[in-house]
């Protein structure tokens, strides 16, 4: 105990007569280094993977060992995922699927798609719905295909619809046939995947549908056109220019002078306006120069010129008749009655002309039945209109012969809005 003393004592007058620097420096002497245990870290299982995880990299930062970047481990997402599939697969083994497996079968079916279904668009036309539509209060029904979500098949006012004559889905589904290349069999399905079905005299509602093709595995292709009323019928039409009269019916000839006659006795006035005779002009159904149509639809030329028999024809002033080859309006039939269906309007009392009814009895009291309109060829006229102003675009056509760049309408997103 006494050499312990003697010790310190020493030790304590040697420091009383260094410098005091050196007294300093002996007091910034470094601690000494104290050796941690190492805390005992569980050995992780599948189940609990993740968690371990994260403890074993709290307890090396606590204990002073090397620091590493902190991070989230693969094996973490890869374990959970695989407990999440697996305790999925325990109650229903038919209804999951691994996640790879899950993507690989959507990719697939992606590629498969898109490398099968490759749609080009042409020439674009104003719509309907730019004429019928002012604001969220005038809703509109948007049909797309099931496979190709972007691809819209056509657009519909509730407006033009509810006074149309025809507000069903059957209406809607002869939109589609127009529209769409083989649309007989399909389906339109609603977000719910509810189907409603053709020839369905139920009330359509406004909203975004889809339409599965009759093959569900391939996407519903538009029908080519509008065609063209010249006899260059494989160009797209410049509807939408001002100056661009199709047809030319009121031209003197002595069939086209015999054509109106035949049309002022059965007609009497304009089918449309009722605006008299001698405002208005006989006017082809289809016009005369696509003979190719008439041969088609019916029948060889050489025995009876369709082209200029009264049922080819309607009465329509200059005005009406020059807005029915932009296929600004149409004739749409159901039945034994023929509804007028504005699509365009030029100016706001057009819309008391959409829906007007012209029953069989008004043609039929000048002449026989013989010389009613064909409604073969108001279905040719009426189809075309339909895929320019509900769908709004061309497909399958050659650009446009006329030379400049013809306007896109204003206001219209190609090829439908979004909704």
């Amino acid at each position: 105990m006494w050499t312990w003393t003697f010790d310190i004592l020493s030790i304590l007058a040697i420091l009383s007569i260094l410098p005091s620097s050196s007294r300093l420096a002996v007091h910034f002497l470094p601690p000494p280094t104290v050796a941690m245990p190492p805390r005992k870290v569980p050995t992780p299982t599948d189940g609990e993977a993740g968690g371990a995880a994260g403890v074993q990299v709290g307890a090396q930062v606590a204990s002073g060992f090397s620091r590493r970047p902190r991070r989230m481990p693969a094996t973490r997402q890869e374990a959970t995922t695989k407990t999440t599939s697996k305790r999925r697969s325990e109650r229903n083994p038919t209804q999951y699927a691994e996640p790879f497996e899950q993507e690989a079968e959507e990719d697939d079916r992606r590629d498969r798609h898109s490398t099968s279904a490759v749609v080009t668009l042409g020439t674009t036309y104003v719509r309907a719905n730019m004429h019928w539509t002012t604001g969220p209060g005038n809703p509109i029904i948007v049909i797309v295909d099931a496979l190709l979500p972007d691809l819209h098949l056509c657009v519909i006012p509730i407006l033009f619809l509810e006074s149309s004559g025809d507000n069903s889905w059957a209406y809607v589904y002869t939109v589609l046939r127009c529209c769409v290349e083989n649309g007989q069999g399909g389906m339109v399905i609603d977000h719910l995947g509810r189907e409603h079905a053709d020839e369905s005299e139920k009330v359509p509602t406004a909203g975004k549908y889809r339409f599965r093709n009759v093959d569900p595995t391939q996407p519903s292709m538009p029908a080519r056109g509008p065609q063209s009323n010249r006899i260059s019928k494989t160009g797209a039409p410049s509807l939408d220019l001002p100056t661009d009269t199709i047809s030319h019916s009121s031209r003197s000839s002595t069939n086209q002078s015999a054509f109106k006659e035949m049309l002022v006795s059965r007609d009497q006035v304009c089918l449309i306006t009722e605006t008299l005779s001698s405002g208005c002009v006989g006017a082809h159904i289809v016009p005369q120069s696509r003979s190719d149509v008439y041969i088609e639809l019916l029948g060889d030329l050489a025995d009876v010129d369709y082209r200029f028999h009264p049922s080819s024809g309607l009465l329509l002033s200059e005005d009406m008749h020059r807005r029915y080859d932009r296929y600004e309006l149409s004739i749409y039939c159901k039945g034994d009655a023929y509804y007028i269906h504005v699509f365009i309007f030029q100016h706001p009392s057009d819309r008391q002309y959409h829906g007007k009814r012209l029953d069989a009895t008004r043609f039929s009291r000048f002449l026989s039945q013989q010389f009613l309109p064909n409604k073969a060829l108001l279905a040719w006229h009426y189809k075309q209109s339909a895929m320019a102003r509900l769908r709004g675009y061309a497909y399958g056509m050659e650009a446009n012969r006329r030379g400049g760049d013809v306007p896109k309408p204003q206001g219209a997103p190609l090829p439908g809005p979004d909704v």
